[in-house]
């Protein structure tokens, strides 16, 4: 795997999230008056984006996000991690281009996706709120 080094941070160990989760160990230790390489934390990047890396002495361990934020938790309007058979399945079945797939499953998909309604979870609350089984998929 490449690895691109920024002030002592991996991208193959932080993801595509590596600065926010390098901004909450630095912050961590800051606030807590602890040297970062005495922590071990769980950091969790939740909005429209999501990844959660484990941090092991001031350092990453492991990210659920990788080189893209395709790899990882499924988000506001991407898909979670699929296997990559599936993106010539889907050029095929929609007769789309690479493009237009990659579009889809960084766009419309997501909570986006499963709902068919929304990406942002208050709107989804709402739905379910008023009975719709689409928003409540989503919200599992």
């Amino acid at each position: 795997m490449l690895s691109t080094e920024v002030r002592g941070f991996t991208a193959d160990k932080y993801g595509f999230h590596g600065s926010s989760h390098r901004y909450v160990v630095e912050r961590v230790a800051q606030i807590m008056e602890t040297p970062k390489e005495r922590m071990r934390l769980i950091s969790c990047h939740i909005g429209n984006g999501v990844s959660v890396t484990s941090i092991r002495r001031g350092q990453s361990y492991y990210t659920s996000m990788g080189f893209t934020p395709l790899a990882g938790v499924t988000m506001g309007t991407r898909s979670d991690t699929i296997d990559t058979g599936i993106i010539p399945y889907i050029e095929q079945i929609e007769n789309s281009t690479t493009a237009q797939v990659f579009d889809m499953l960084n766009h419309h998909s997501g909570l986006l996706g499963v709902s068919g309604i929304s990406n942002d979870v208050r709107v989804l609350l709402d739905h379910e709120q008023r009975g719709s089984k689409r928003a409540h998929l989503a919200l599992e």
